[in-house]
């Protein structure tokens, strides 16, 4: 993904939120001891990386790929930082 905002395909700030939730996850792995806070939103935000992955890949065969991107990216942005805030919210309780 960082080579895909590199070369102005997606925005900068989707490989960036991809790489604080995956910290995130680290970090809360190691306070847990192997037992992170189960996210059902992290769970599907990992899914959503795969098809992000994959419309990239898509973009030079299939026109709509590009309008995926550009109109996702931002969807795909409130999505990585709601599933930041349900794991800071499993802290909390």
């Amino acid at each position: 993904m960082a080579s895909a905002a590199a070369a102005g395909w997606l925005p900068w700030y989707v490989p960036a939120l991809v790489a604080m939730l995956f910290a995130q996850y680290a970090i809360d792995s190691v306070l847990r001891r192997g037992q992170p806070i189960a996210s059902k939103l992290g769970h599907l935000c990992g899914i959503a990386n795969y098809a992000l992955v994959l419309t990239l890949a898509a973009e030079p065969i299939i026109r709509e790929a590009r309008l995926i991107i550009d109109y996702g990216a931002p969807l795909m942005a409130v999505f990585y930082l709601a599933a930041m805030g349900e794991r800071i919210r499993g802290y909390l309780r």
